[in-house]
């Protein structure tokens, strides 16, 4: 997995910077790009605007927050699985929110996995480490269907 790396969509300041910190110190080396909204993670995923010219490799989980401005992570996630080279990408929402009605919402747009943001550290970085653990390391996804 000397290639992978992570997409952040987060749009708080305190809140990425603890994340990346926390990713590092789990995965040593791991390349993490932040975005700071909706419309920034889709630019990046589809290689456009800025993102223009990254590497054509997508990333290997996209951690992303629910309330973003100018797209919100209900957008990302619905925009992502409509189109066939997003449609398989591992996207895990990490939120604030615990309300059942918004871990639904985020499963049935296809998010691959949900986790609570939590104010402990300790459990914080738990919760980012079983995230690794498997999405980044065992689960291995499908193949993306030739031609979508």
């Amino acid at each position: 997995m000397s290639h992978s790396h992570i997409l952040l969509a987060e749009d708080d300041p305190q809140c990425a910077r603890l994340t990346m910190v926390v990713l590092e110190k789990i995965h040593p080396g791991i390349r993490i790009a932040h975005v700071s909204d909706g419309v920034q993670a889709l630019e990046y995923l589809e290689r456009r605007g800025e993102y223009a010219g990254r590497t054509p490799q997508p990333p290997t989980v996209v951690l992303l927050d629910l309330k973003m401005p100018r797209l919100d992570g209900f957008g990302v996630l619905e925009r992502m699985r409509a189109l066939p080279e997003h449609r398989l990408q591992r996207v895990v929402v990490l939120s604030s929110s615990a309300h059942e009605c918004d871990v639904q919402r985020a499963y049935e747009l296809g998010a691959s996995g949900y986790a609570v943001k939590n104010i402990d550290f300790n459990l914080f970085r738990s919760s980012l480490q079983a995230v690794w653990d498997f999405w980044g390391v065992v689960n291995l996804p499908p193949s993306a269907p030739a031609g979508g």
